[in-house]
């Protein structure tokens, strides 16, 4: 698993899209999150409460990462 750039990029890009989704005069940029975060996906909303996080996620990765959604190939069995 740590060997696997693409589950590195998915977590940097989950990142980077929450920053964007969250971006404000008065929220700073996160620099990480905890792993659990990751259960949260389907259930967090954008700032505005009218995106889920997971659904937003999804359709950015299937416009401009087509290489994640092999991810499931990359890891190690």
């Amino acid at each position: 698993i740590l060997d696997c750039y693409k589950l590195k990029d998915l977590l940097t890009y989950i990142l980077a899209v929450g920053n964007f989704m969250n971006f404000g005069p008065h929220r700073p940029v996160t620099q990480g999150f905890k792993i659990d975060f990751l259960a949260k996906l389907e259930q967090t909303r954008s700032i505005d409460n009218k995106k889920h996080f997971l659904h937003y996620l999804a359709t950015h990765i299937m416009k401009e990462r087509k290489d994640l959604m092999t991810l499931s190939e990359a890891m190690p069995h």
